[in-house]
């Protein structure tokens, strides 16, 4: 049995590398696209990282079905990286470097998801801002303000410094 579970790992860790790197790659470009605005190219990388998201789910069962197993067959079933020191003999090195990459890759691919959301945070905030100006004239917005505060006020920075 444990021969069939150690061929099951090795099949997921070598699809999750490959859905990783093509993630990763898309990450990349969607950067490039960002940078660029190159907002066709944005969504169709979107349609591309639905898929994959897809994928990573998909991988996911995968995972927590192997793990149910190795529960069911009495062993380590808290992580993979756990029963792979378990049962996988002379390829345990092998199996770990593989599954310490696609924690590297794992956390690079986050890393670039946050940057990813805090510029088009950051780019919502800049179009609200616009439209509060394009709405009220160039004058502050009395939803904001008192008004008396809006009668002495003189405008306002609508650009964050970092931006």
């Amino acid at each position: 049995m444990n021969n069939g579970l150690l061929i099951q790992i090795k099949k997921f860790l070598s699809q999750l590398e490959s859905t990783q790197n093509r993630l990763w790659t898309l990450y990349l470009k969607r950067r490039t696209a960002v940078r660029a605005a190159e907002s066709d190219e944005i969504l169709r990388l979107a349609e591309d990282e639905i898929a994959l998201t897809d994928e990573m789910k998909s991988h996911l069962a995968v995972r927590q079905q192997i793990l149910k197993l190795a529960e069911n067959n009495q062993l380590p079933f808290e992580s993979i990286e756990v029963l792979v020191q378990e049962i996988s003999g002379d390829e345990k090195e092998q199996l770990l470097e593989k599954i310490e990459r696609s924690r590297a890759l794992a956390d690079k691919i986050r890393t670039e998801s946050w940057i990813h959301w805090i510029v088009s945070q950051r780019s919502i905030n800049h179009c609200k801002e616009m439209l509060d100006i394009i709405a009220n004239k160039g004058e502050s917005s009395l939803t904001y303000n008192s008004e008396k505060e809006a009668a002495s006020s003189t405008g306002g920075v609508i650009l964050d410094a970092s931006i």
